[in-house]
């Protein structure tokens, strides 16, 4: 596929620029690659672009963002089958609920993705869904200050 070497240029940029904690650049180089994925219908590329662009919403612009890019990334993953890419999308997801004290919905993703580690195997993704599932739990009784003491 022609384009991929320039989606995974732009997807690496983006992972380098959040992690040395420049959301701008992050989220432009994220939009880059979903856009380049999604026009040479590269989808394995848009899941991942996707879920990363919506990690960096969900932390520096906020939930509502974040959401949009977590349910693309979570149905195209369903789509095409890739269940671990699916679940990742899923606690994105269980996140966005939670911060905006949706707790039923997040615990209804959450338990999704758990589902879905469990079944593969994946001790770091039962891991980080129960994480997310005591986060949720934590805004019923914290609310917003919840994610300042448990992050």
């Amino acid at each position: 596929m022609a384009g991929l070497p320039l989606i995974e240029t732009a997807t690496g940029r983006g992972d380098i620029a959040r992690q040395v904690g420049d959301a701008a650049a992050a989220q432009r180089h994220y939009e880059r690659a979903l856009t380049l994925a999604r026009t040479v219908r590269a989808r394995y590329a848009e899941i991942r672009a996707g879920t990363a662009l919506g990690y960096v919403q969900l932390r520096d612009i906020g939930a509502s963002s974040a959401r949009e890019s977590f349910r693309r990334a979570e149905q195209v993953a369903r789509e095409g089958g890739w269940l671990l890419e699916r679940a990742n999308a899923l606690i994105g997801l269980g996140e966005c609920d939670s911060r905006q004290r949706r707790v039923l919905a997040a615990h209804r993703h959450l338990l999704a993705a758990l589902d879905v580690f469990d079944s593969v195997g994946s001790r770091q993704g039962v891991v980080n869904a129960l994480t997310g599932l005591g986060d949720a739990c934590r805004m019923v009784a914290w609310g917003d200050d919840a994610h300042g003491w448990f992050s």
